[in-house]
């Protein structure tokens, strides 16, 4: 189905089988917005993205009144004594340098083209260099059904700043849904329209929102791997990897993305700082799975990956 199912203004394709309800919106980088994974009745892509909030200014200026008083305290010898304007409460120390904000809508097949020197610090507080226009630029669309399921293609003509300059691009998407599965398979293709060849540095985010990044029953898996902290509020990076889990044990779900070839996977959380009766506080809200790759493209080139994300209970 073809529709303006948001109101927007904008088209979105929605498909979908027995298990699962896939929503695409073409115009905002031809991504995945919502998964309705139907047998436990939950929106896998149910997230926030981060933005400015008025509050935000007062935790700010709680801080720096905090660290004045300190500073007082520290120069006349004495102890540090709060006033009534700083008796807003903070559930944690240093919210303030968590106050991170997105420039673009956190999605699904969200299409990176990374620039040199972006680390996964960058990443995750959104500070970084995107060297393409694919993220939140407009695809094209077409999709296909047979009675083996159903097939959306998207795609997008745009540019990338690279090493050589600006090279111009396609990138092309295309998910099938098979008619009786709970998953999905991807392929991503890349192709070099330019006449010179290029370096490219390519991620293709998924956000999934689970009920809680702290909890000890949820948690990734990486199979073969050692990682250290496997919480889903957890950060870090692992390399030469051909699936990554996340599993919810109060949910009873496991989300299993395969990669056909190996790829290096950065993951932290999506926390945003809101406040509530008890103060200003941390609340987790999803978790980001990016697998990226380095490879280069000769004119007329194309690079191809594949991945399959499958969708089940707990064994």
């Amino acid at each position: 189905e073809v529709s303006d199912f948001d109101r927007d203004g904008y088209e979105e394709v929605l498909i979908s089988n027995a298990s699962l309800n896939l929503y695409f919106t073409p115009n905002n980088g031809g991504a995945l917005f919502e998964l309705d994974y139907k047998p436990a009745t939950v929106n896998l892509l149910d997230t926030m993205t981060r933005r400015p909030e008025s509050y935000h200014e007062k935790l700010r200026q709680l801080a720096e009144n905090k660290a004045a008083a300190r500073n007082r305290a520290e120069d006349e010898g004495g102890e540090q004594i709060a006033s009534i304007h700083d008796l807003v409460l903070t559930k944690e120390e240093g919210l303030e340098n968590l106050l991170f904000y997105d420039w673009y809508r956190r999605l699904a097949l969200v299409d990176h083209f990374l620039g040199p020197g972006v680390t996964l610090p960058d990443f995750s507080r959104c500070d970084y260099d995107e060297a393409g226009d694919f993220v939140a630029g407009a695809y094209e669309q077409s999709s296909t059904e047979n009675g083996k399921g159903v097939s959306v293609r998207l795609w997008r003509d745009g540019e990338v700043q690279a090493a050589e300059g600006t090279v111009k691009l396609r990138v092309e998407k295309e998910v099938f849904l098979p008619k009786d599965a709970a998953e999905i398979r991807v392929t991503h293709r890349v192709k070099n329209l330019d006449a010179v060849p290029c370096a490219l540095w390519f991620g293709v985010e998924w956000d999934f929102a689970l009920l809680a990044g702290d909890a000890p029953d949820r948690n990734y898996v990486f199979p073969g791997k050692t990682v250290e902290d496997t919480r889903l509020r957890s950060m870090g990076e692992v390399a030469e990897v051909t699936e990554v889990r996340l599993e919810d044990a109060w949910l009873n779900l496991r989300i299993a993305l395969h990669l056909v070839q190996q790829a290096t996977v950065w993951r932290f959380p999506i926390e945003t700082i809101s406040q509530s009766e008890g103060g200003f506080e941390r609340v987790y809200q999803s978790s980001v799975v990016l697998p990226h790759w380095r490879f280069e493209l000769a004119p007329g080139e194309t690079w191809e990956t594949q991945a399959r994300l499958h969708i089940s209970s707990l064994p």
